[in-house]
């Protein structure tokens, strides 16, 4: 009897039940992209046309085929450079029940990034909008990493009219002609040796700019452009975790008081595990790629992370996600990340990894307090 028991064990691999764990999806909006960065994983995919995209009606047929599922993230390319941006955002939030957007932007588009967030603001007002400008360095250093002279003015415009945006909302809210702004403004650097000398002294520089809520600082992670780009050493990477925590409880104390513990404690999980991958190559827990979380390129194929071979193609599986999520490709690939105990250093992966800690639930508390108290 034990044994025919054993025999009906569901595969953990292929179980039907995956289908509906599913927290995260990275959607790249598009992969065109206006900027030339040194450190970017996807170069090599970059600028094919959008003409290949799935189309609104395309994803309107395949959200409804998806599970519920609390983030998502926008990717490129530059994200605001796909014209649909935000009807894509909507078809996500009515099929999907998302409670939050991040969107990443190098900040060369300072009219179109502000369009996008105030159009989410007013069209999707029960979403939280991150928008996460990269910055990766002072000026000079920023502009030759990214590839384009004048970037880093461009982005101190980015993050200007994103703050008076955000003001004027919040005075309209104040006076009780509209709903709070969902709005969190946050920098995003990519930490490698040939900008570490200066991450201290440009976290300084943006900390006295009002607009920003928090910085995050992400390791240089699979093949760069530039062949001589490297992540930092654990030692570096230690004194910016040192200094990244000091910084961010004094930013999240001036406009997120309440949820600065929480998210405090979230982001030193995160931290730990990815110097647990510096350091050994791997992260004391099971990532939770092709469980809960996804990546949807632009033309429809499916990978479980940014970094890995796609699973499937959703026009040619009807855009049905069951059929691809469930594939032979895709259960062949999650088996091998379980028993590879695949690893790397992506914020995303980290923080929705590690379920044997606080750091998850901390997260998914979070946005779900912020969501449900109506505002950030």
């Amino acid at each position: 009897m034990l044994s025919l028991i054993e025999d009906k064990k569901t595969d953990p691999d292929s179980d039907p039940a995956l289908v509906d764990q599913l927290k995260v999806v990275t959607f790249f909006t598009t992969t065109r992209c206006n900027a030339r960065c040194e450190t970017c994983f996807y170069w090599k995919n970059l600028n094919d046309a959008d003409e290949k995209a799935l189309t609104l009606e395309e994803l309107e047929t395949l959200t409804q085929t998806m599970p519920r599922f609390n983030h998502l993230l926008f990717s490129g390319g530059e994200p605001v450079m796909r014209k649909e941006i935000l009807e894509i955002a909507k078809i996500f939030a009515k099929n999907c029940g998302i409670i939050s957007i991040d969107m990443p932007t190098n900040g060369l588009l300072p009219k179109r990034v502000e369009e996008v967030a105030s159009r989410i603001l007013d069209e999707i007002p029960n979403v939280i909008f991150t928008v996460g400008l990269s910055l990766d360095g002072l000026e000079e250093t920023h502009n030759r990493l990214r590839g384009v002279p004048g970037n880093w003015k461009r982005s101190m415009e980015t993050m200007r009219v994103l703050g008076e945006l955000r003001a004027a909302r919040q005075a309209k809210f104040e006076r009780g002609e509209g709903p709070k702004p969902n709005l969190r403004i946050m920098t995003l650097t990519c930490i490698n040796n040939q900008n570490i000398a200066e991450i201290e002294e440009m976290a300084a520089h943006l900390k006295q700019h009002d607009e920003i809520d928090g910085m995050m600082f992400e390791c240089l992670r699979g093949t760069p452009k530039d062949p001589n780009l490297f992540p930092p050493t654990p030692e570096q990477f230690d004194r910016v975790v040192k200094m990244s925590m000091e910084l961010n409880a004094e930013l999240y104390a001036r406009r997120f008081p309440e949820w600065r513990a929480l998210w405090l404690s979230y982001i030193r999980n995160v931290y730990r595990f990815q110097r647990e991958h510096i350091t050994t190559g791997k992260i004391p827990a099971k990532c939770q790629a092709g469980i809960a979380l996804a990546v949807i390129e632009p033309d429809g194929r499916v990978r479980f992370c940014e970094l890995l071979n796609e699973v499937g193609d959703l026009r040619k599986q009807g855009l049905d996600w069951k059929k691809v999520w469930l594939s032979p490709k895709a259960v062949d690939q999650r088996r091998w990340i379980r028993e590879s105990r695949c690893s790397c250093t992506h914020c995303v992966n980290m923080g929705h990894s590690i379920d044997g800690t606080t750091s998850t639930r901390l997260r998914r508390k979070v946005d779900e307090l912020v969501y449900s108290s109506g505002g950030a």
